[in-house]
């Protein structure tokens, strides 16, 4: 008996240890104000490739193989994605958008449907739509107060013009804010810090 309860103990601590192992695929956010470098490979040295803002979510694949320290902090290189691969300096990522970012930066499950999405990205971009449909709706976002603005661009279902929506926002807390429009509809959205 004790030997079959000794057996059933080392499956689970065995069953944990595996679940609780996993850490990648993740999500995680630029913390740093200054924005992040991505780089070509897992090095200060490799090439440049581009800037990420701060408040930034993306997809992290993998870690490099041991730390390193840069600005005195002490992290790993992380492989990330984001309109294409690329690696940061993990010092500078959070597991959670960071909270001196504008309120509705981040990428929100909405009330309407539990596949759609909205996303406000730091440079001001704004998309709508569905997770799964390949497009949405895309333009720029502006917060003045609890205005939110957004101008939509042209798309397939009305190709002459954009749209404007003049929309206040309440905010409930950092990861659950609700967007009034100007026709009374109201829509909830809570902060999605899962991969989808």
């Amino acid at each position: 008996m004790n030997s079959k309860r000794g057996l059933i103990v080392c499956i689970f601590v065995l069953c944990s240890c595996v679940i609780f192992a996993k850490e990648f695929p993740c999500i995680k956010y630029v913390n740093s104000k200054d924005g992040l470098n991505k780089r070509g490979s897992p090095s200060v040295s490799s090439e440049k490739i581009g800037t990420l803002l701060h408040g930034t979510r993306v997809y992290v694949s993998e870690k490099s193989d041991s730390k390193v320290t840069i600005d005195g902090i002490t992290d790993y290189w992380y492989r990330c994605s984001r309109n294409g691969w690329f690696w940061v300096f993990g010092g500078y990522l959070s597991a959670t958008m960071p909270d001196d970012t504008e309120p509705v930066l981040g990428y929100w499950n909405t009330d309407r449907e539990v596949r759609d999405y909205w996303d406000f990205e730091p440079d001001h971009i704004v998309s709508t739509g569905r997770k799964e449909a390949g497009h949405a709706r895309r333009g720029t976002w502006t917060l003045s107060g609890n205005k939110l603005t957004i101008i939509f661009q042209p798309w397939e279902h009305n190709l002459e013009k954009g749209e404007t929506l003049e929309i206040i926002l309440t905010i409930i807390n950092r990861d659950r804010i609700v967007l009034n429009f100007a026709d009374g509809r109201k829509e909830t959205l809570d902060m999605n810090n899962n991969l989808y």
